[in-house]
């Protein structure tokens, strides 16, 4: 049973500086979200054209405030103008950031195994995660980016960034680790084993009475939130196994009842209850 493609949520940043305070910790840490860069328009076409793809999909794209203090106080630089900076709060009280949640495209090559040349402390191989961005997420990374600051500063933003997660090639933060915390993939569902953990009813192929019932079922990650397609996997599987139970409950119960019916008698009790509903 090998692991196989991996889905770490490509997650784009476009963040926008603003002259005034927005009061964002007030509220939720997502108020509004909109999904039309998931299907793009006429621009994002030609940007995968440009990139010799047939199509740049985005992902829906959350409006939200920054952290809170004590992450702000991590960035701001230290010395003597910290303490002010905070006060002014130039990197949470009066940013804005849209968020994408992107999709992430399987490739093969992106997977969690055991790495044969690195032990842990109990002396077994270590885990492994191999990834890299797909063309696709590069793409629609350099494309939106920039279309996000445009918003921003059409809104009245001073300032403006984008940041990906993890980085991208060519952006301002390449190296930047994973934040999103969408993981999926790594037992992924199809209709072939080789290319698949498990099976369509999620279960695993290669140990038996074992199913999964999570995420890392999902072949590709799609542009929007995880959760709301975690929970029907799991009602999807138990309603399958409670069709299975009552099917098969049901057959043995009609095997059972048919076995002392012969047609006669079946006949007598259909005009036995005939009479029973005349008398009535």
């Amino acid at each position: 049973m090998a692991d196989y493609a991996s889905l770490i949520r490509p997650t784009g940043y476009g963040l926008g500086f603003f002259p005034f305070r927005l009061h964002a910790y007030k509220g939720r840490d997502v108020t509004h979200l909109m999904d039309d860069p998931i299907i793009g328009d006429a621009t994002t076409a030609a940007a995968a054209r440009a990139a010799g793809l047939p199509y740049l999909r985005g992902g829906i794209v959350e409006h939200g405030g920054s952290g809170h203090p004590i992450m702000e106080a991590m960035h701001l630089p230290p010395g003597e103008m910290h303490s002010s900076l905070m006060a002014d709060s130039p990197t949470r009280d009066k940013m804005v950031a849209f968020t994408m949640q992107g999709e992430d495209l399987p490739q093969v090559t992106n997977r969690v195994d055991l790495d044969a040349g690195v032990r842990d402390v109990w002396g077994f191989p270590a885990g492994r995660v191999t990834y890299s961005p797909h063309a696709h997420d590069v793409a629609c990374a350099h494309h939106w980016g920039p279309r996000l600051e445009q918003v921003m500063t059409e809104s009245g933003a001073t300032g403006t960034s984008w940041v990906t997660s993890p980085g991208t090639p060519g952006s301002r933060a390449p190296d930047l680790e994973p934040m999103s915390k969408h993981w999926m993939g790594t037992t992924r569902m199809g209709h072939d084993r080789a290319t698949s953990v498990c099976d369509p009813w999620q279960r695993l192929w290669d140990v038996d009475n074992v199913v999964i019932a999570d995420s890392s079922v999902f072949p590709t990650s799609t542009g929007y939130g995880p959760t709301m397609l975690v929970e029907p996997t799991g009602v999807f599987r138990s309603c399958a196994d409670s069709v299975a139970v009552c099917s098969s409950s049901m057959w043995s119960s009609a095997r059972r009842y048919s076995s002392g019916w012969s047609r006669t008698s079946l006949a007598s009790r259909i005009a036995s209850s005939d009479a029973s509903d005349s008398a009535r």
